[in-house]
């Protein structure tokens, strides 16, 4: 049976009431799921009760077996969905914190398996011990090219397929000013465009001859690409550039039924506050961003997951070329009172 996720609990009858000890397991499994919601355990302030399901899949579900049939003495019974990316295998870029990591948290919940690519041995072993031996880490720098094609060849000889690349890594490149095109020179947009556009490109390249046909490829755009942002019109450009390619890379590959789609989010509450911000006025500059957004919230890297999840899975197999927007309405939206 394929393992599953926790949705709902309906009870069932005494009917084959001893047919399975199985039941008995079942009656395990919900009661460590009662336990986690009572005790109130979440990830912080202010998260989705829904990590209430993540603490409880990847603390209990691998110890508690799914019987074949959960009946039992009027005790609960599980519905259960197949996870989406069961027996997937991903290759996500900047996988090892912010956004990227939220990804593979969020495809670790959905049954992938794969490898997470960053520079930082440090949050690379960090991130990868929260996954579990399903994932690998790989140091590797995404704008050089024989380290892209290192990443591809030793997540193929690991796992012997490849079904999902999410090209995520980007954003502001290290040593490169962030300004106007009046005050950015060549050295800072050669380094903002190495990262934000050339390292996409080549990821997918590099991705090509290890790709099963019939797989997903998602890129990371932004919101940016849509709105005119202070200091980020370089930035911006190379996004633009970015959800282009999800057009041009799904024509490009349709006779290998290869999809390529792009999600784009607006700010989102990661580690890069801190990188670029001091720390007394992270908070303040948050608030301010928040104003922009019709929701009324920041987002956070599991609002892009969720999207990015479909995209790599087959539910989303009739799009092709797509731009999901996560951004709280902030592109689409100009919520002025009257």
């Amino acid at each position: 049976m394929p393992k599953a996720q926790f949705t709902t609990i309906k009870w069932c009858t005494v009917d084959k009431a001893m047919k399975y000890i199985g039941g008995l397991i079942c009656g395990l499994r919900c009661f460590a799921f009662t336990i986690l919601e009572y005790s109130g355990l979440s990830a912080g302030k202010g998260t989705p009760k829904s990590n209430i399901r993540d603490i409880y899949h990847i603390y209990f579900a691998p110890y508690l077996l799914v019987p074949p049939e959960p009946i039992g003495l009027i005790l609960p019974q599980i519905d259960y969905k197949i996870m989406r990316l069961k027996n997937k295998v991903a290759v996500i870029t900047g996988g090892n914190s912010g956004i990227g990591f939220g990804i593979a948290k969020e495809f670790f919940l959905e049954g992938a398996q794969g490898a997470i690519v960053g520079r930082a041995q440090e949050t690379l072993d960090s991130s990868v011990a929260q996954l579990g031996d399903r994932f690998i880490a790989i140091k590797a720098d995404v704008t050089n090219l024989e380290d892209l094609d290192r990443v591809f060849k030793e997540t193929y000889e690991k796992f012997g397929k490849i079904d999902i690349v999410v090209a995520n890594a980007g954003g502001a490149a290290t040593g490169a000013k962030l300004g106007s095109v009046a005050e950015i020179g060549e050295a800072d947009y050669d380094k903002t465009m190495d990262l934000n556009l050339k390292s996409v490109y080549f990821t997918v390249h590099k991705a090509l001859p290890y790709l099963k046909d019939g797989s997903s490829i998602v890129l990371i755009g932004s919101n940016a690409a849509h709105i005119g942002l202070p200091a980020l019109s370089l930035y911006g450009g190379a996004k633009a550039a970015v959800i282009a390619w999800a057009k041009g890379f799904s024509l490009d590959l349709l006779e290998r039924k290869i999809r390529v789609n792009v999600v784009s989010p607006a700010a989102i509450d990661t580690p890069v506050f801190e990188k670029f911000i001091e720390p007394g006025q992270v908070e303040a500059v948050k608030k301010q961003l928040v104003q922009g957004i019709p929701v009324g919230r920041i987002g956070q890297p599991r609002d892009v997951a969720k999207a990015v999840v479909f995209l790599g899975s087959d539910e989303s197999s009739f799009l092709l070329g797509t731009e999901i927007l996560v951004d709280g309405g902030s592109v689409n939206l100009q919520p002025f009172k009257a």
